[in-house]
């Protein structure tokens, strides 16, 4: 079994949920607040993935060390 990164598309999808879920948030916020926190959290999960895709790609990229 081989070791694949996440793919661009995963990221890209990851964050747009990330964005969808933040501006779900702020319009539920005076509604009705649980609703908008649970919004966030969705929004910060969304973003949180995208982040570790991007992590991923930067250390894969790094030269590793043969000793």
């Amino acid at each position: 079994m081989s070791y694949t990164p996440m793919g661009n598309r995963v990221i890209a999808w990851s964050t747009v949920i990330g964005v969808i879920f933040a501006v779900i948030g702020l319009v539920l916020r005076p509604v009705n607040i649980d609703f908008a926190v649970g919004a966030f959290l969705l929004a910060l999960g969304g973003f949180g993935l995208a982040g570790y895709g991007l992590l991923e790609r930067l250390v894969l990229r790094l030269p590793s060390s043969k000793r």
